[in-house]
């Protein structure tokens, strides 16, 4: 694309621990000329003009892993946005230390982490059907990539972040230190409406009834990046 690499600030992008990359690409339903992308780490990046131009979408989002006397203009390590398919100027995104909610299709950001027990992860979903509604799993923190209290839980809000309730039925309540990558959590887009997430120990969970309780779908598998519902 070379509109984006010929951005004048990229030669002063730095790569996430994953490397420099690309890895979330947010259409707009309708108008395949508005995109959003989640670049490590250089931040959101926003084209409304079929990718002619681009502008950056880093307002609101507070890079904690920084000295803080910095301002940072390209430092934004995104780790997953999602879109509201029906009303896709609202965008929900996992950040490198924070949970976010867009209502100017990227532009701004505001926190909503508020009842989280971490606020660091990799993965969110939102729901088809409502846009108030997505999932995250929460991680304790970039140095301790394990869930909370060792409890694998699904994070569910309802209220667009306001609040946040966890659900565990089905899930390893003791000693589980999985990692879910980015990629490696969905939705299968049906009524009810099933999820889907694989682990690092090489499991895979679903619930048919939007997170209200899981199972372990399939076990001993290598450690799973990607998980899609066809």
């Amino acid at each position: 694309m070379r509109t984006l690499w010929d951005v004048p600030s990229r030669p002063e992008w730095n790569p996430g621990a994953g490397g420099l990359m690309v890895h979330s690409i947010c259409p707009w339903p309708g108008q395949p000329g508005r995109l959003l992308l989640g670049i490590s780490a250089a931040g959101v990046w926003l084209t409304e003009d079929d990718t002619t131009t681009w502008q950056q979408g880093n307002t609101g989002i507070v890079a904690r892993y920084l000295p803080p006397e910095m301002t940072p203009t390209h430092q934004f390590c995104i780790h997953h946005p999602e879109r509201a398919l029906l009303m896709p100027e609202r965008v929900y995104m996992q950040f490198h230390g924070g949970v976010y909610r867009s209502d100017d299709a990227g532009s701004s950001w505001t926190p909503i982490m508020a009842g989280l027990p971490a606020d660091f992860g990799f993965v969110i979903v939102t729901d088809p059907r409502d846009p108030d509604g997505a999932w995250v799993i929460p991680l304790v923190a970039d140095m301790d990539r394990v869930p909370p209290d060792g409890r694998l839980r699904v994070y569910e809000t309802r209220d667009a972040g306001a609040t946040w309730l966890a659900r565990s039925s089905g899930l390893p309540q003791a000693d589980a230190y999985q990692v879910v990558w980015r990629q490696a959590f969905c939705h299968d887009g049906r009524d009810p409406l099933g999820l889907w997430f694989g682990a690092t120990s090489g499991e895979l969970f679903g619930s048919v009834d939007a997170g209200a309780s899981w199972r372990v779908t399939a076990a001993n598998l290598p450690p799973i990046l990607s998980v899609r519902v066809s």
